[in-house]
């Protein structure tokens, strides 16, 4: 057995209350949890404080980097997660093989080709809406260009 010992590291998402900056934090580095007028307010061993994120974008912004995308007005779904794009129903699910207790998450039309190509770049499986489903023309250009710049390595 190894001495090696093993940090585990809590992170959640904070905006810095003087900068704006959306980012993510030790917990661990939290001395005092207070509330004002913003909501909880974090204060850490440097000094600095922080807020938890108010709304979508905030939240998307911070774990953007883990697969968090915006997928309609009111939700933000981790991509990393996902296992099926039901393009018909516009649904994100979140189990192989998604039945009506399945979680899942909205998907606006407006979000509908991002969210393809994510999910073809990701190999989620897709339920195409129907013959002229934008699933085989986005899979085609993805293929043509290579889909690594979507969110391959997350």
């Amino acid at each position: 057995m190894s001495d090696e010992k093993v940090i585990y590291v809590s992170l959640i998402p904070v905006v810095d209350i003087d900068t704006g900056e959306v980012k993510e934090i030790n917990r661990e580095s939290i001395l005092i949890i207070g509330s004002d007028r913003r909501g909880l307010v974090f204060q850490t061993e440097d000094g600095r404080k922080y807020r938890q994120p108010r709304n979508q974008e905030e939240i998307e912004e911070a774990w953007f980097h883990r697969g968090f995308r915006s997928t309609d007005s009111t939700n933000v779904c981790n991509f990393v997660k996902a296992q099926v794009y039901d393009e018909w129903r516009g649904r994100l699910y979140f189990d192989p093989k998604p039945n009506e207790l399945s979680l899942y998450g909205d998907v606006a039309a407006a979000h509908t080709q991002a969210v393809m190509e994510i999910s073809i770049a990701r190999g989620l499986r897709v339920i195409p809406a129907n013959t002229k489903s934008k699933y085989h023309k986005i899979k085609e250009q993805l293929t043509r260009v290579g889909s690594g710049s979507v969110l391959k390595g997350n």
